[in-house]
């Protein structure tokens, strides 16, 4: 009982401040919203992903809030064996990566400062022009 009187007294007090800064509760539900999906900073992460590529055309994308992070690391080509990739990674109209030439086993080193999201679409293009399933694992620090 004693928890929750004092969990209703603290977001008491913090709407009390929020509105004395001329926040309102939807403007502050929204912060609160994204301080919940903002990722945390210092962070790595080590992922596998594939991209179905038909006629040797292919792409995927993600959409994240970053908050103005700076992510480096590297994407590294593992299948297929045969062939080469062009690969363009871009944030809206901002060019995140665009190499050509690309293999199995090559890695594209990559360093970005995001805006406050970021929406991230990635083209890929296969040399032979068939369909096949291109894997990639990609490392990111941030």
């Amino acid at each position: 009982m004693a928890e929750s009187k004092l969990e209703n007294l603290t977001e008491s007090v913090s709407r009390d401040i929020l509105a004395r800064a001329g926040i309102s509760d939807e403007v502050a539900d929204k912060l609160d919203r994204l301080y919940e999906e903002a990722p945390l900073l210092g962070g790595t992460v080590d992922q596998e992903i594939s991209i179905q590529i038909t006629n040797g055309h292919g792409s995927g994308g993600v959409d994240k809030t970053t908050a103005w992070v700076t992510i480096t690391g590297y994407c590294e080509i593992k299948e297929p064996a045969n062939g080469t990739w062009t690969i363009i990674a871009k944030d809206g109209g901002k060019t995140v990566f665009n190499r050509s030439g690309l293999k199995k086993g090559d890695k594209v080193d990559f360093s970005y400062k995001t805006d406050f999201k970021l929406h991230l679409k990635v083209e890929a293009i296969w040399s032979e022009g068939g369909d096949t399933t291109l894997k990639a694992f990609i490392h990111a620090t941030y």
